[in-house]
């Protein structure tokens, strides 16, 4: 293992919500030198832009068909970590260090609306559901319907990618 007190910065890139953090934590804070640093990196949910109907169509397959608002372990949660922690950016997380700054960017990218729907087939929340749910119809299809419905051009719609970085030190 690495020895007690050697490591400037220990960084963590959209792993952290896979982990115990306490012992993260602890460990992190064994391995450190003084005034070493953490980095947490992420990103949570992305949104449409444009919001409106478009946005309000994609929080519903986002919370209610994928349950991403309910507990890891919820039959109806189909995320294998809990989506809740990395949207928040851990906001409810207390790092045991005496000095936490947190911040957040936002990107917006404009998309075709099918790279935007080939994004969201790649979340294993999405992939459980088609596989669990072999008799419902692709949630993906009355999404881009909804969507299109609400404003969303086939040719791009405006989304909004949300990054946060956590940065915590001892001094």
């Amino acid at each position: 293992g690495i020895e007690d007190g050697v490591v400037d910065l220990v960084a963590i890139a959209q792993a952290l919500h896979w982990m115990d953090v306490h012992d993260f934590c602890s460990a992190t804070k064994r391995v450190l030198r003084p005034g070493g640093s953490l980095a947490v990196l992420g990103y949570g949910v992305c949104s449409l832009a444009a919001g409106g109907a478009a946005e309000a169509a994609f929080k519903v397959y986002y919370h209610e068909t994928l349950g991403a608002h309910l507990p890891l372990g919820d039959p109806g949660n189909l995320w294998d970590c809990d989506r809740r922690l990395l949207d928040s950016g851990f906001a409810d997380v207390e790092f045991p260090f005496a000095k936490v700054q947190r911040k957040w960017h936002f990107e917006t990218r404009r998309l075709p609306l099918e790279d935007f729907l080939g994004y969201l087939r790649t979340w294993s929340a999405y992939r459980k559901f088609i596989a669990e749910r072999t008799d419902a119809e692709d949630p993906l299809e009355a999404l881009r319907a909804q969507l299109v419905a609400g404003g969303a051009a086939e040719s791009g719609v405006d989304v909004t990618f949300p990054y946060f970085l956590i940065l915590a030190r001892d001094d």
